[in-house]
């Protein structure tokens, strides 16, 4: 399988946990609370894989390092610290 199918495999069995175990507030906000955990857990992987780097972050998710800046303050993310490996 390639990778694009594995994401989007993985993707789907996790919107159907969401929707499975979502309770009636939750099911409201569903997309939102999907989309917005996705973004963060990726801003923050991404992070971690670039040591801090902005720059580099910004050009591996194909967004201006303005775009990301916001993001990761958005998400509380934008004084993350650097880490030395990569996860």
């Amino acid at each position: 399988m390639t990778t694009n199918n594995t994401l989007s495999s993985e993707v789907y069995e996790i919107a159907c946990h969401s929707i499975r175990s979502a309770g009636e507030a939750d099911i409201n906000n569903l997309y939102s609370t999907f989309i917005s955990e996705a973004e963060r857990t990726l801003l923050e992987k991404v992070m971690v894989y670039v040591g801090g780097n902005q720059s580099q972050a910004a050009s591996i998710l194909t967004v201006s390092r303005a775009t990301l800046r916001k993001k990761l303050g958005d998400y509380g993310l934008l004084h993350f610290g650097r880490k030395s490996t990569h996860n």
